[in-house]
């Protein structure tokens, strides 16, 4: 029988996937998950931490207009790796052409 183990990484592309579908139930499931799951993670810098939420809240606020607005220029673009960044592009990010 095939187990499911849910990590960030999945949950976050799990979630877009949902969301470029308009899942929306699905999408908000496993966005909110990957957000659980980083507030308790110790492998990410507190930086990546805030990259990756603002990712996930990033689809989430146009489901919801609750979450809070979170101030993506407090995000060092320079200090997440080039690996969150290219599999969690968070284009609305004021620096991100320049990244």
């Amino acid at each position: 029988m095939f187990r499911l183990i849910l990590n960030i990484e999945y949950c976050l592309l799990r979630g877009f996937i949902e969301y470029i579908t308009h899942q929306k139930i699905m999408a908000t499931e496993y966005l909110n998950i990957a957000i659980s799951m980083l507030e308790e993670v110790t492998r990410f810098s507190q930086n990546e931490k805030l990259y990756l939420i603002a990712y996930a809240k990033s689809m989430l606020k146009e489901y919801d207009t609750n979450y809070e607005h979170q101030n993506l220029s407090d995000i060092n673009l320079s200090n997440v790796s080039v690996r969150l960044k290219d599999l969690f592009p968070l284009i609305e990010h004021p620096q991100w052409k320049n990244s």
